[in-house]
C-alpha cells in the first residue's frame, strides 16, 4: 500500500506559470463547491484577488485581471455580511482595496467597474479601521464590542495572530493611507 490513491499532484518546474493557473484553478473550483465556512471563503477571495493584482502588475498581463473586479466585489459583500474585524482583519480588507485602486491609478484597464461601493473611501475606511485597531482606537473597541468571553484568558491563536499582522503592517497601511489620500485630492 505504497501508492497514493487521491489526485496526483501535477509535476511544474519552477517558474512555471502554469503552476499559477492550477491553483487558481484548484482554488476557484474549492469556491463554487465549498461556500463555508466564511472565513475561508473570505480568505480564498483575498488570495485570488491579491494574487491576479500582484501578477498583473510584475508581468503586464492583461488576462491576469479578467475575473479580479468580480471577486473583489463579491469579497467586500460577504466581508460586509461577516464583519467580524478580529478573524478578517481591516488591513486584509483594505490592502486588497488599495492593490486595486494603485494599479487603477497606474492605468491598469479592468474590464467592469465597480458599482457596488466607492473604491477609495472604502480602502481608506480599511485602512483607517486597521490603524484603529492597532492603536487600541474606537475601531477596536468597536471589534470586542460583540464578542463573549469564555473563562480562558482570551487564549485565541488566531485573533493574537491576525492582531500581530496588522501590527506588522502598520508603516505600510500609513504609507499606503497617505497616497490614497494625496491622489484622492488632486
Amino acid at each position: 500500500m505504497d501508492e497514493w490513491i487521491g489526485n496526483e499532484f501535477p509535476s511544474f518546474s519552477f517558474g512555471d506559470s502554469s503552476l499559477y493557473y492550477y491553483f487558481e484553478k484548484r482554488l476557484i473550483y474549492s469556491l463554487k463547491r465549498h461556500r463555508y465556512p466564511v472565513l475561508n471563503q473570505l480568505n480564498a477571495l483575498n488570495t485570488l484577488v491579491n494574487v491576479s493584482l500582484i501578477r498583473a502588475y510584475l508581468s503586464n498581463e492583461k488576462d491576469a485581471l479578467q475575473n479580479t473586479t468580480a471577486w473583489l466585489q463579491e469579497l467586500w459583500h460577504i466581508n460586509e455580511k461577516y464583519n467580524h474585524p478580529l478573524h478578517f482583519t481591516p488591513v486584509q480588507m483594505g490592502s486588497s482595496l488599495y492593490l486595486y485602486w494603485f494599479l487603477k491609478s497606474q492605468s491598469f484597464q479592468f474590464k467592469e467597474k465597480i458599482n457596488d461601493f466607492n473604491l477609495e473611501a472604502e480602502a481608506g475606511r480599511f485602512l483607517e479601521q486597521s490603524l484603529d485597531m492597532c492603536h487600541m482606537g474606537r475601531g477596536y473597541y468597536q471589534a470586542i464590542n460583540k464578542m463573549y468571553y469564555l473563562y480562558d484568558d482570551f487564549n485565541d491563536n488566531q485573533i493574537h495572530r491576525n492582531h500581530a499582522l496588522q501590527m506588522a503592517g502598520r508603516d505600510l497601511t500609513h504609507e499606503a493611507l497617505i497616497k490614497l489620500r494625496s491622489k484622492s485630492r488632486r
